[in-house]
């Protein structure tokens, strides 16, 4: 049975961008999927998930897979069309949840919600995409579309880019399902050598390069630590290879690790390098698991701060021997502020709990698809 028998709407919910180094993007769609399902909502989860092992195995028995791999090229986007229309036909699906790719959607006249995980979309109304975007820009000025922004510094910056009012936008922040299961983590031992972690795709945008130098730094200063970096990607030989040939710090690459939970057992607290970030989910995974962590103030980063005690923000300008001193000043002070755990712990279950995240969501989806719940 599909979702015009329900009174939730019958979802597709969107990702094209699934690979082996799979990130926040493509784990909370499929967070958005289980959820949906969880709440009666028939959801169909559409993407190359199977690219992803570690992801496929976690899709809910409640929610149908259509496994896809949008093809590239010049007919790339008419033939996810294609495929996505088969689906919403199949499925007889009443809105679509968009966490990707939007210019398929494009041939296609069912409701779209734009869940925008990034601010970086190149919508410059000129060159090859030009077409496109002042179509995407139509969609939602009709009301047709929606776009929701994981953090406000997303929807602000895509409201800019596009020419729309932000009034015709929405935020909802992420949250994820397995918060209680960090919350469960013993905290951190804090003993010699300190356990400081860096967790997250080893792409140029996350500058995971730029913690060899911390390191260096908070080595030099005399705390007796190692840094251990957990994720995969495209420089992932060179992060190895600098690690392998440090000598005035201790580096290990830890690769990349599928739960959560055994990541952050492992760590006292964590830095977090990119000058940009969109959202940045291992802000509030750090703060539910208890472990504080370190990163700029700059992007969407400040709005993941559930409870100040365990979240240090270092001002731009982006210089890193501000930052290794920051990262020094939380772990002289780290035994009090682990004395704040709990209420910290509270606080990141409140503000991002998946259940609140696909509450909102479903609401949007409703009012996309005109059902009324």
């Amino acid at each position: 049975m599909t979702g015009s028998a329900h009174e939730s709407p019958s979802v597709l919910v969107w990702s094209s961008l699934v690979g082996e180094n799979a990130g926040g993007q493509e784990r909370m769609a499929l967070e958005l999927a289980n959820g949906l399902a969880s709440k009666g909502a028939y959801t169909v989860l559409m993407g190359p998930y199977s690219n992803c092992p570690a992801l496929s195995a976690q899709i809910s028995e409640l929610v149908h897979f259509e496994d896809y791999v949008p093809k590239r090229g010049l007919f790339g986007h008419p033939l996810s069309a294609l495929a996505i229309r088969r689906a919403v036909r199949k499925h007889r699906i009443d809105v679509i949840s968009a966490n990707g790719s939007l210019f398929p959607l494009l041939f296609l006249g069912t409701p779209v919600v734009w869940l925008a995980h990034g601010a970086s979309a190149d919508t410059r109304f000129g060159g090859t995409r030009a077409p496109f975007w002042r179509l995407v820009r139509k969609r939602l000025l009709s009301g047709r579309w929606h776009l929701v922004g994981v953090s406000g510094y997303v929807a602000r910056t895509l409201c800019d880019k596009l020419g729309i009012s932000l009034t015709a936008a929405s935020v909802i922040y992420n949250g994820v399902s397995y918060l209680s299961r960090l919350a469960e983590l013993p905290p951190p031992e804090v003993r010699s050598p300190l356990r400081i972690g860096l967790v997250g795709r080893l792409e140029p945008d996350k500058r995971p390069l730029d913690l060899f130098e911390i390191a260096r730094r908070v080595t030099r200063s005399g705390i007796d630590c190692e840094f251990l970096i957990y994720g995969s990607g495209s420089l992932e030989a060179e992060v190895s290879r600098r690690a392998g040939a440090a000598t005035e710090a201790s580096v290990q690459l830890m690769g990349m690790v599928a739960d959560p939970c055994e990541i952050y057992d492992g760590l006292d607290m964590l830095i977090h390098l990119r000058r940009d970030e969109d959202f940045g989910l291992v802000s509030i995974e750090a703060q539910a698991a208890g472990r504080p962590i370190v990163a700029w103030n700059a992007g969407g980063i400040p709005e993941t701060v559930a409870h100040p005690a365990f979240v240090k923000l270092v001002d731009p300008p982006f210089d890193l021997a501000r930052y290794a001193r920051a990262v020094e000043d939380v772990v002289r002070d780290l035994p009090a502020l682990l004395s704040h755990t709990s209420a910290v712990r509270a606080a990141a279950a409140d503000k991002f709990g998946g259940e609140r995240m696909i509450e909102e969501h479903l609401a949007l989806l409703r009012k996309g698809a005109q059902i009324d719940g």
